[in-house]
């Protein structure tokens, strides 16, 4: 009779392997995660306002959601990101403009409200602030020939990012590790 070792004893254990791969990839992705480029995004709210005191409060609720749907849609077009790139003294790669749309700058209206958040990313966190004050810029000249009587009003300012959006090293790391174990126990249940 052979006497085992404590590694090989502990080995023995379907579980203990699971959680020994899962550390494993877990702290592999963690690593490779600093050597991603970082990504910040910089955020800023604007009030989509009617200048038309003519219309009762429905009217004016119902027609300034519709604006804000609108805004949403032109600060997409490759128009607007071409122009906002442009005055940032950028150079944009046309393939990222998959039909007007583009990662870097984002716009999403709040549902039911006439506020839109106008979104930037890039490198650095200073380059996302820089893009999200130049995209409100060339919104506030945009928007005047596009809807009438709007007024638009930054309700937050772009702010600097203080943390990357990604990579996050720490909650990459945690996620692998719970999916590998899951995976893992499910299949041990099933074998």
């Amino acid at each position: 009779m052979s006497k085992k070792s404590f590694w090989q004893h502990l080995c023995s254990y379907p579980i203990f392997r699971v959680f020994l791969v899962a550390f494993v990839l877990g702290f592999t992705v963690f690593v490779v995660s600093y050597f991603l480029p970082a990504k910040y995004c910089s955020e800023a709210k604007i009030l989509i306002r009617l200048e038309d005191k003519t219309l009762d409060s429905y009217r004016i609720s119902e027609t300034t959601n519709r604006n804000a749907l609108v805004v949403k849609e032109l600060v997409q077009t490759k128009d607007f990101i071409r122009e906002v790139f442009h005055q940032a003294g950028l150079k944009i790669n046309e393939e990222e403009l998959y039909d007007g749309y583009s990662d870097d700058i984002t716009a999403s209206a709040v549902k039911g409200s006439p506020v839109v958040t106008l979104s930037a990313c890039g490198s650095s966190a200073s380059l996302a602030q820089r893009l999200n004050q130049k995209s409100l810029e060339v919104l506030q000249s945009r928007i005047g020939s596009i809807l009438d009587k709007v007024k638009i009003e930054v309700v937050d300012p772009p702010t600097l990012p203080p943390k990357p959006v990604f990579p996050r090293p720490l909650f990459q790391a945690a996620a692998t590790f719970i999916l590998v174990v899951l995976l893992g126990i499910l299949y041990y249940i099933s074998v």
